[in-house]
């Protein structure tokens, strides 16, 4: 009998032995699958695989929705593949929860001039009936060209606007006098 009681004094020891065992064991793993897909994240970033780069941000963010480097992250990855809205919601989610996010309130402002140079360019291409209107768009969209990306060649080579306007009346040359 004695060796009875000790049988059973040791099975609940043995069980609960594994099973934290298997508790203590358990975040360890948690942590090092996460650093790997943090790391996965980053290289597919880095490599320019921003489709996968975005799937494993955004798994990131659902494992650890309090960390707002994956979001901040994840933002980037929109903003590289132009899905601006994407971005600037993500942004704004960074800056909700930390204010003090100097990198994250200068990424959106960069997203949000891009959303205000489309909004430029569409003005310009659908401002056929008024050259005045046509002209400043055309104007600001490259004044925010230059301040996007500052170190490129003139943006009036780089972006597709649409040509100016053209009159159905030819202006005289300087200096030559009209009929009456």
């Amino acid at each position: 009998m004695a060796q009875h009681i000790k049988f059973d004094t040791i099975i609940p020891i043995l069980i609960t032995s594994l099973l934290l065992s298997a508790c203590a064991t358990q975040p360890h793993k948690e942590l090092s699958e996460v650093m790997r897909l943090q790391q996965q994240a980053q290289t597919n970033y880095n490599e320019g695989d921003l489709t996968q780069a975005q799937s494993d941000y955004l798994e990131l963010t659902r494992v650890l929705p309090g960390d707002e480097s994956n979001w901040f992250h994840l933002a980037n990855t929109y903003a590289r593949a132009g899905q601006l809205e994407l971005a600037v919601n993500a942004y704004r989610h960074v800056l909700a929860h930390d204010a003090t996010h100097a990198k994250a309130w200068h990424n959106l402002g960069v997203v949000l001039m891009q959303q205000s140079q489309a909004a430029f360019i569409q003005s310009a291409r659908h401002a056929k009936a008024d050259p005045e209107v046509q002209r400043a768009s055309l104007n600001m969209g490259q004044a925010l060209e230059a301040l996007i990306h500052p170190s490129s060649p003139p943006a009036s080579k780089q972006i597709a606007y649409p040509p100016p306007p053209v009159t159905d009346i030819e202006a005289p040359p300087p200096g030559a006098v009209r009929a009456p």
